[in-house]
């Protein structure tokens, strides 16, 4: 094992025939007994080795599978050196990356010097080598959260997270339909979002599309065609016009048309209108064009799959997605091959008519498809395939999962979480709040990222405000501040102090018209399955109303029942 003076050790060797690529980290941030694999993939022209460090081996490797290796909050070195001199540059798009570079050039070669500092985030992350506009090699890491499990706690919050928010996008757009035309793009950082998607909808889309076999919208097909004078049941202008133009047609009949006294003809030829009913209307031809545009996707999904399916070893997607994925092209492909959409016309739809999302069973087709086709449009580039902000995920988690609590035991009214505007379904992941009423008919509210000014001191703004109304019809205010940021007591992870100071902060400096304090208590939640501590917070939150409570997926049973308390106390 190679160790450098500094005490690092050089985790990826790339060897290039121009070029060599060493990414090192320390050694005191690796776990041997992590039983997460990673994963790492490089790309560029004339690669001739690739060695991975293996922290359970202390050796090299060149297969997989491989341990993690690259951590949150944690600083590596990248060093490229080069046969040939010319200028390096190591890129890398996220804003989340801290970096220092500097160039060594001598002896008719170039060195590349890179510092990078992880922050909190989380996922795959890809680094480029440019030479001017050159690319020579690029390198994905997979980053990992320190402060929590991979598998049972970060996916857990990520998979929470979009099942919250597509149940209150479900709710919300089958209330109403959404206006304007629709960007049917998918971009390439998303596809992921729209298996997701997919997966989720696809159920309820082809439902209600066989239900538009059974039921569909019908018109009268009218047709010019030539017809014998007794077949005419109406005649208008284009018929007169033709028989003006050629008597010829008019023979004797003992009725019809009136020539004479006891002289009748009728015309043994005429240009008249034929009606038939037909289902090739534009609802369904609208329909036939989502199908169509869905098997297309589908498709496209498949193949970028098949193309970088190891990037999905371990993610939230389901490891048979690929068998998903040929099931519902199958189910697309049987429909589409019926007898009712082959006698529709197939056309480009650019735009979804406001009519076809006004008729019942169209309106619902059109919802799943919006949904499926755009998705949930996040602030902040929610879905992309790259890295996470743990803090905000934790933070953000922590918002939707006591709002989940409230929900078991109250009643949802209203909430500005997710709106429609004229394009889109837009998730509002700044201030925003949750409105509920219990069952004895008190209001309980939960507040986003709530402002509180004042003219004595600064702008206060907490994660979260639980406020309760009591039976005196006053309220009384809860503050919850998410801080991912904790550091080890021994063999405890606690909140820091600045933040239990920060809960003093809020407490003192929220104030009403009178002057007078309006916050009951105020509690850090923090990430941790740690119980040692928690009785030691308990007692302080309820003697001097400021504490921490540790909460993740695998341990939500502390604050449920703290907030339960709560919501027993005052309804």
């Amino acid at each position: 094992m190679d160790i450098h003076h500094s005490g690092q050790i050089p985790f990826v060797k790339i060897a290039m025939r121009n070029c060599t690529v060493t990414i090192s980290g320390k050694a005191e941030t690796l776990n041997e007994e992590v039983s997460e694999s990673m994963f790492f993939s490089c790309t560029g022209q004339d690669i001739e080795k690739v060695e991975v460090y293996h922290p359970k081996e202390r050796e090299h490797v060149q297969n997989s599978p491989l341990q993690p290796l690259f951590f949150e909050n944690e600083q590596y070195e990248v060093m490229v050196v080069s046969k040939e001199q010319k200028e390096l540059f190591l890129v890398n798009e996220m804003t989340g990356i801290k970096q220092k570079s500097r160039s060594v050039y001598g002896d008719g070669q170039s060195i590349l010097f890179s510092t990078i500092l992880l922050q909190n985030e989380i996922g795959y992350t890809t680094f480029h080598v440019m030479s001017g506009t050159e690319k020579i090699i690029a390198f994905t890491l997979e980053i990992f959260p320190t402060k929590m499990d991979y598998k049972s706690d970060y996916l857990s919050i990520v998979e929470s997270i979009n099942q919250s928010t597509y149940g209150m996008a479900y709710k919300l757009v089958g209330n109403t339909y959404l206006k304007g035309s629709l960007n049917l793009t998918v971009k390439d950082g998303n596809w992921l979002e729209f298996y997701h998607l997919i997966s989720h909808h696809f159920q309820p889309f082809m439902k209600y599309i066989k239900q538009i076999e059974k039921q569909p919208t019908r018109t009268v097909l009218k047709e010019r065609d030539f017809m014998r004078g007794d077949q005419l049941k109406k005649s208008d202008s284009l018929s007169i016009g033709y028989l003006r133009k050629h008597p010829n047609y008019f023979v004797p009949a003992k009725r019809g048309v009136r020539l004479k006294r006891n002289k009748y003809v009728i015309p043994n030829k005429v240009i008249g209108t034929s009606r038939s009913d037909t289902v090739d209307t534009f609802e369904n031809q609208t329909v036939k064009w989502m199908l169509t545009t869905v098997e297309n996707k589908l498709e496209q999904l498949f193949l970028h799959v098949m193309n970088r399916k190891e990037e999905y070893h371990r993610s939230m997607v389901k490891r048979n997605m690929i068998e998903e994925i040929n099931r519902m092209q199958q189910a697309v492909k049987t429909v589409r091959s019926n007898f009712f959409w082959n006698q529709i016309s197939t056309k480009s739809i650019y735009s979804i008519d406001r009519r076809i999302r006004q008729v019942p069973l169209y309106k619902e087709v059109c919802k799943y498809y919006m949904m499926l086709m755009r998705g949930i449009t996040l602030n902040g580039e929610f879905y992309t395939l790259s890295l996470k902000n743990t803090a905000w995920l934790y933070e953000y988690w922590v918002y939707l999962r006591i709002r989940d609590l409230l929900q078991a035991y109250a009643t949802l009214r209203t909430h500005n979480s997710i709106k429609i505007t004229q394009n889109e379904l837009f998730m509002n992941t700044g201030a925003s709040h949750h409105e509920f009423v219990s069952k004895s008919g008190k209001r309980i509210y939960l507040f986003y990222q709530k402002e509180f000014r004042s003219k004595h001191t600064t702008t206060q703004r907490p994660d979260l405000v639980l406020t309760l109304e009591k039976n005196s019809g006053e309220y009384v205010n809860y503050v919850f501040d998410a801080k991912y940021r904790v550091h080890r007591k021994g063999h405890d992870l606690i909140p820091k102090e600045e933040d239990l100071n920060t809960m003093h902060r809020y407490r003192d400096a929220i104030l009403n018209s009178k002057n007078e304090r309006i916050i009951e208590k105020a509690i850090v939640l923090f990430p941790s399955n740690d119980k040692t501590s928690v009785d030691y917070f308990l007692k302080s939150i309820e003697k001097i109303g400021i504490g921490a409570l540790p909460f993740l997926p695998t341990n939500e049973k502390i604050v449920q029942d703290f907030i339960l308390g709560l919501l027993t106390k005052f309804n």
